[in-house]
């Protein structure tokens, strides 16, 4: 067969979809390159390796530094913000019929919403909820983590009953930027105990050790009832509103309450949300209460 210039040259099929296919594995390479960003991958299904630059290690050291003279100030001297000495209150608006806070931006009909007023420090009070909301890391200083094992605060979301001192509150003002506290009302604490709350059970027939059992009646009366005279709930909910000689028994028998994280894994995967900010830690008085229904 002669060959004709004027007529076009064909292309056999098996190249072209050889060549649509090369085209769609380098587009799938240039976008799981473009997603990795300053990270190498050496091969399909391989292990990917992610490479720190010093000035990361340099940060993490001067956090951790200055934490270490944070924990070392307050423990000398305590806050010495004005507010810490005095009660401080602020408002909110609540919904009338639920009781729930009522966000600024929400269509709600202002008839149906009132204005009411809560003390925003703990001042006064006998005992405190604490949450702890931020992990250990290579930046957190060595008396940061024993004050937190101290007050069995070992996880992050872990939440202990602390009977309010000026040794106990002192060390709360030094692990500040590491949990949430406040006061409280008697109806959350039994909703928390009865939702959350796990009893510490010693094994004796078998390993001798503590055990999780979810808090019931007769957990509570076998476990504190000879010592303390707690027989229900409601006696543990009475001492650790009105903490007295039996608070220690009582409390060192609750298990620490395991809570949930505030974010999700998409908003810090994904959205790079920050938890640790200033106005999310610390004394936040009676409006504990409205962290406790977030992370409950």
């Amino acid at each position: 067969m002669s060959y004709d210039p004027s007529k076009p040259s064909l292309v056999p099929e098996l190249v072209l979809r050889k060549k649509a296919d090369l085209d769609r594995l380098a587009a799938a390479r240039s976008d799981r390159l473009s997603r990795n960003g300053n990270r190498k991958v050496f091969s399909k299904g391989s292990r990917v390796v992610k490479v720190r630059k010093p000035e990361t290690y340099l940060a993490k050291e001067k956090g951790k530094l200055n934490a270490a003279r944070r924990f070392e100030r307050v423990k000398k001297k305590g806050l010495q913000s004005r507010k810490r000495r005095q009660g401080e209150a602020k408002t909110k608006v609540v919904d009338k019929s639920s009781g729930q806070e009522v966000a600024s931006d929400d269509e709600v009909d202002e008839a149906d919403t009132e204005l009411v007023e809560i003390k925003a420090n703990s001042l006064g009070a006998s005992t405190v909820f604490v949450v702890r909301i931020r992990s250990s890391d290579s930046s957190t200083p060595s008396k940061v983590k024993k004050s937190l094992n101290t007050m069995r605060l070992r996880n992050a979301w872990d939440g202990v009953f602390v009977r309010v001192t000026p040794d106990t509150l002192r060390v709360l003002e030094c692990i500040e930027p590491y949990v949430v506290y406040g006061t409280l009302r008697e109806g959350s604490i039994t909703e928390l105990l009865t939702r959350r709350g796990y009893g510490k059970v010693v094994d004796t027939e078998n390993t001798g050790k503590p055990e999780r059992v979810p808090l019931d009646n007769v957990v509570i009366e076998d476990a504190l009832g000879e010592a303390t005279g707690c027989i229900c709930v409601s006696d543990v909910v009475s001492e650790i509103m009105s903490p007295g000689e039996n608070f220690k028994a009582v409390n060192n028998f609750l298990w620490p309450f395991r809570l949930a994280d505030v974010d999700s894994g998409f908003e810090k995967r994904k959205l790079k949300k920050i938890s640790n900010k200033k106005e999310n830690y610390g004394d936040k008085g009676e409006g504990m209460e409205d962290v406790l229904k977030l992370i409950m």
